[in-house]
């Protein structure tokens, strides 16, 4: 069996045309207009961003975002208007 199936696959023709991929332009890190962090937090913080992040199916980070995205659209320094 394994000769005939060897002589089916000879037998078959390649309809895949050539094609060319372009090479992927290197860039530097945070070049994007983001960057990378590290914080700290409490776990019961960082438990509530989970729950809302499996109900709404996004990421804890895009609902980090999102939050203070939010809070700094609605704050201002202390003596501030």
């Amino acid at each position: 069996m394994p000769a005939r199936s060897a002589i089916l696959l000879t037998r078959r023709r390649c309809v895949l045309e050539a094609f060319k991929i372009s090479k992927k332009n290197p860039r530097v890190r945070g070049d994007d207009g983001h960057d990378t962090i590290t914080i700290r937090m409490p776990i019961s913080t960082l438990e509530q961003i989970e729950v809302l992040a499996n109900k709404t199916g996004r990421s804890r980070n895009q609902i980090i975002n999102i939050l203070l995205s939010a809070a700094l659209k609605n704050a201002s320094a202390e003596g501030e208007s």
